[in-house]
């Protein structure tokens, strides 16, 4: 499995067009990810400025005598609970947003990590293959149809904080 896994990481970074197509993806992706948590950001907040709307005019007909007091607490009640959830998720999708920042794939650092990738990929000891594979953040998935690659640049690698040696860690 291993040796399988192997050839097809080859077979993969050993076409440049193919890499950074797939480079060009994997960042087209990411972008279209950040877009959506925006757009549901941009919507989350509307819906509490809408509710502030709503218990402003709850507040109105209670002044005014339109609604008695039991139903303005009743629903302002159910206004708060719904606003509460709003903020939660609202919290939730900035932490999703940022998670997907920092995931972002950025072609141009893919681009520069390629050389180092096929220097390693031509020396290509076991440590080397280790190194590439974790750069790759590959993982083969085996199904009856059989095996799939997904491979996943982690993010302290397009930082450039990776070495050029395996085993070693990265200067400070």
């Amino acid at each position: 499995l291993e040796q399988q896994v192997w050839h097809r990481v080859q077979e993969f970074l050993e076409d440049p067009d193919l890499f950074m197509a797939e480079a060009g993806v994997q960042e087209q992706r990411s972008q279209q990810t950040e877009e959506a948590i925006r757009g549901s950001i941009a919507g989350l907040e509307r819906q509490l400025a809408q509710y502030s709307g709503y218990r402003q005019k709850a507040y109105d007909g209670l002044v005014r005598g339109i609604t008695d007091e039991d139903t303005y607490h009743r629903v302002v009640a159910g206004f708060k609970a719904h606003e509460a959830w709003l903020r939660e998720e609202l919290t939730r999708q900035k932490r999703d947003l940022e998670s997907a920042q920092q995931r972002a794939l950025d072609a141009e650092a893919v681009r520069r990590l390629y050389p180092l990738l096929v220097e390693h990929l031509r020396r290509a000891a076991d440590d080397d293959r280790r190194f590439v594979l974790d750069c790759l953040g590959a993982r083969a998935v085996v199904a009856p149809e059989g095996i799939t690659l997904e491979l996943a640049i982690p993010q302290h690698i397009l930082q450039g904080t990776v070495t050029r040696e395996p085993g070693f860690p990265a200067p400070s």
